[in-house]
């Protein structure tokens, strides 16, 4: 595929387009970035160039890196470790060796629309041109989902109960961003929801996009991650989740951990229960239930123990 850009009228200044071609059901997206006018190339110092990927565990990979300055008009060449890359550009201008305010950077081939490249072993790649830009003003300031969740943790300092008054307290927003980002990159990065010396590492990220900046090990306030609970536990899938294979059921107030089963050894500890509930005689479904042996001996206080045809009893909601 060859596309063509008409320049004319446009005035100075990059431009971006999307270009999809399809044929049949398949579907080709080309991003063209190109810039009408001289390029005016700004002293920024020493930047370098790296070729970066992330393992599974998240690690960062650094494949090859190179320096560049204005002397050579910010081109760069570099040996690199064959593999899958991203090409990054940093101008670290007050030198403390952090990405921060005040610093430069880019990625090939725009902040917008990173693209990889694949470097394979004898072979070369060419790098167009690409924008750095002022790290301050690629961040826009958004508060974070769970903002007003952790102001009320750390307001509490010590008191469990304050802490269950905030986790009760806890917004739509802030439960959904949760699930969708802390959750999520736990699942993939192979960490429980409550381990949080295992998402600082991996998921720091994540944590960051719903809580905000955390100190992770490094001193001051540490967010409380979610507990677990077993069959029949009480959950909400943010402070409280369900241990693996459970889910919750948020139909049944304060949750309920059950799972859909075929039999007893399904459920862990609990009971495989076949349900009717339009009592036509036929089984609609079975789901796990926690066992339990009488009153006062069910995972939440409030639930009944109802004994089973056939013997045993497990914990129902009221």
């Amino acid at each position: 595929l060859t596309l063509v850009v008409n320049r004319t009228g446009l005035s100075d200044g990059d431009y971006q387009a999307v270009v999809n071609v399809q044929a049949g059901n398949d579907v080709l997206q080309a991003v063209v970035l190109f810039r009408v006018g001289v390029l005016e190339i700004q002293d920024i110092g020493s930047v370098v160039v790296g070729a970066v990927a992330f393992n599974d565990a998240g690690d960062v990979i650094v494949g090859g890196a190179a320096e560049s300055t204005l002397a050579g008009g910010y081109q760069f060449q570099m040996e690199s470790d064959p593999g899958t890359f991203m090409i990054i550009a940093i101008a670290d201008r007050n030198n403390n060796d952090e990405l921060d305010a005040g610093d430069w950077w880019g990625i090939n081939a725009s902040l917008d629309n990173p693209v990889d490249v694949e470097v394979t072993v004898g072979g070369s790649v060419a790098v167009p041109a690409f924008d750095l830009l002022p790290y301050e003003d690629d961040i826009t300031a958004v508060a974070p989902a769970c903002g007003e969740y952790r102001a009320c943790i750390e307001a509490c300092g010590d008191n469990p109960l304050c802490v269950n008054q905030c986790n009760s307290a806890i917004s739509n927003e802030c439960e959904s961003c949760f699930n969708n980002e802390v959750g999520t990159c736990a699942g993939n990065m192979g960490c429980q929801a409550d381990d949080l010396s295992c998402l600082c590492v991996r998921c720091e990220s994540s944590l960051d996009t719903c809580f905000g900046p955390l100190l992770c090990g490094g001193g001051g306030t540490q967010m409380p991650m979610p507990s677990q609970s077993g069959v029949g536990g009480a959950c909400d899938d943010v402070s409280v989740t369900c241990q693996a294979p459970f889910q919750c059921d948020m139909s049944v107030a304060g949750g309920y951990c059950t799972r859909s089963c075929l039999q007893d050894n399904n459920c862990g500890d609990g009971v495989c229960v076949a349900l009717d509930p339009d009592g036509d005689g036929n089984i609609d479904d079975a789901l796990c239930f926690a066992a339990c042996t009488g009153v006062g001996t069910c995972p939440r206080s409030n639930d009944a123990c109802v004994d089973l045809q056939g013997g045993g009893a497990v914990c129902v909601p009221n």
